[in-house]
């Protein structure tokens, strides 16, 4: 036991609540006192105990650093009883918080120095004979190199906890058991629970992120068969996706089903998830300036697609008159033939006089929503997701937890997914979360903290918001405050919060946030405590009414 001053504890847990939302990877080395003892004897030779973790502690960070190489941007080291400690005699425990480079951390190959040289000595010195092998790169060259075994995405995010367990047990006699290592905490809320996974399945995943990588694969596939059109009258513009599934955003991805050769089967699954793809034609005189017009001709132009897809040994069957059901590999894709202009051609209404007149109808508000702002939705989302692999899966974390808590028919997945882009796109002060994790929890902060009565959320996916721009939109925000929705989210290509004009409303958005407020310290107090957390317990819908918290809730 060693003891440490009651208020220097305080300020201790203050810290380590701002680093459960700074650093990726956190992790405690407890309970290795006499290895900690011996590391700091052979740098110093005290054989006062009250100060062996102050003497050990950088020697052992220098340890981490080099072992994690470029794969960390930052590491930072503190000391004292464990935040959920009691008392302040508890067992200090060194706590190490990472921030990772997103596009390294996940490496399954330490490529070392060339072959027969002294920096290839030291690398094979530093690892040992065991993990450092001679390997023959691509480029051809011969270098050292220590390969890390993972092959789903969840395994390989948690890489850098067997490099430094293995560097820390090399070098410091600090045993596995020793170092508790924080991550990939709410992997499970995502598996794919009782479900019978096809043969053609890519490899079991906790989160399913491959069977995404796999979807995406095949929507690409899809696309680039039908740019091979060539004896349409009119081009096409574009082929683009709104789907969730496309842009790794779904909570659970569709299972494929069992097609036969002339039905198909989705066994044992009483829904059936189909993906829309949108294939844009030109603009040209040659439409019609008559909506039933228009939509005579889509039909005719999907019924090119079908003879073309079929040509490809696609399955096709016709949804309706407005879309086909193209299937690959079991997948079921709904394609679309889309005419933009037949979005302003909804807006004409016959008057008994035989007049025109332009209002805002309900079948032009739909068409707006499905070709205009839906796309350009799928289209910014698209990009964090291809800037941040983290993302797509902190999404599906995010809408989960909402989920739990009885809420998804209250707060759109539109909106939650711009919440989170938020994180992603402006997340100043602190780095980019390289994992979901920590993303999460940055999600639950802006949740329990952001005053949505006051402030519209501006989510600058373009990153070239000047300061009076801001200005002139939470202005414009505050002077017509009783027209935008009580939860506002505001994009350049939506000033006026679509995704949330229907909700949430006070009493639920009240709730939110106070239910990000108690979700946001069971985490952080979890991810920190250094011992086994179940980290499930906040997406059970009852958990804050089990809680000292649930007094909060009475006026709810």
């Amino acid at each position: 036991m060693h003891p440490v001053m009651e208020d220097q504890l305080h300020l201790l847990n203050l810290k380590m609540a701002a680093w459960s939302r700074e650093f990726d990877h956190i992790f405690h080395i407890v309970n290795a006192d006499a290895a900690l003892q011996s590391v700091a004897r052979q740098h110093n030779s005290t054989s006062d105990v009250s100060d062996f973790i102050q003497t050990a502690g950088p020697h052992i960070k220098t340890i981490i650093v080099e072992a994690l190489g470029r794969r960390a941007v930052k590491v930072e080291m503190t000391y004292g009883p464990l935040p959920d400690s009691k008392t302040p005699s508890s067992p200090i425990a060194l706590t190490f918080g990472v921030v990772l480079s997103k596009h390294d951390f996940k490496d399954t190959l330490d490529r070392g120095p060339e072959a027969n040289t002294a920096a290839a000595s030291k690398f094979r010195q530093f690892w040992g004979d065991a993990a450092s092998k001679l390997r023959r790169f691509p480029d051809g060259s011969m270098a050292e190199g220590v390969s890390w075994p993972a092959t789903t995405e969840s395994e390989k995010r948690m890489i850098c906890g067997d490099i430094v367990r293995q560097a820390l047990r090399r070098h410091a006699a600090i045993g596995k058991t020793s170092v508790v290592y924080v991550g990939n905490l709410w992997d499970d809320v995502l598996k794919l629970q009782r479900v019978k996974f096809p043969p053609q399945m890519p490899v079991r995943s906790p989160t399913a992120e491959e069977y995404f990588s796999q979807i995406k694969h095949l929507y690409d596939g899809l696309s680039e068969d039908l740019r091979k059109m060539a004896d349409l009258p009119l081009n096409i513009v574009s082929i683009r996706s709104t789907s969730p599934v496309v842009r790794s955003t779904e909570v659970f991805p569709p299972i494929p089903a069992a097609l036969s050769a002339d039905k198909v089967q989705a066994e044992r699954q009483p829904y059936l998830q189909t993906i829309p793809v949108q294939v844009v034609m030109e603009g040209s005189a040659k439409w019609p300036n008559e909506r039933n017009a228009v939509a005579r001709l889509k039909t005719a132009f999907q019924l090119k697609l079908m003879e073309h897809l079929k040509g490809l040994d696609y399955f096709v069957t016709v949804a309706d008159v407005e879309a086909l059901r193209v299937w690959k590999a079991g997948y079921c894709f709904t394609v679309e033939v889309v005419y933009l202009g037949e979005v302003p051609l909804s807006r004409k209404v016959v008057l008994p006089d035989g007049r025109l007149k332009l209002e805002d109808t309900p079948q032009f508000l739909i068409l707006k929503e499905k070709f205009d702002l839906n796309p350009k939705l799928a289209s910014a989302i698209g990009g964090v997701v291809g800037q941040d692999e983290s993302f797509g899966t902190a999404c599906r974390i995010a809408k989960r937890w909402i989920s739990s808590q009885l809420l998804h028919h209250y707060v759109p997945d539109e909106a939650v997914e711009l919440i989170m882009a938020q994180i992603y796109v402006r997340p100043q002060p602190l780095e980019t979360p390289a994992v979901p994790d920590v993303a999460f929890l940055r999600f639950l902060s802006l949740i329990a903290t952001h005053d949505w009565h006051k402030s519209p959320l501006i989510v600058d996916f373009k990153k070239d918001m000047t300061h009076a721009e801001i200005a002139a939109i939470k202005a414009d925000f505050t002077d017509k405050r009783k027209s935008f929705p009580l939860m506002s989210i505001i994009t350049h290509f939506d000033a006026t919060s679509h995704w949330t004009r229907n909700g949430p409303s006070a009493v639920i958005l009240k709730r939110l946030g106070l239910l990000a407020k108690v979700s946001l310290l069971t985490a952080e107090a979890g991810r920190l405590s250094g011992t086994a957390f179940d980290s499930k317990t906040i997406f059970r819908y009852d958990f804050a009414t089990k809680k000292s918290y649930r007094g909060s809730f009475t006026c709810l």
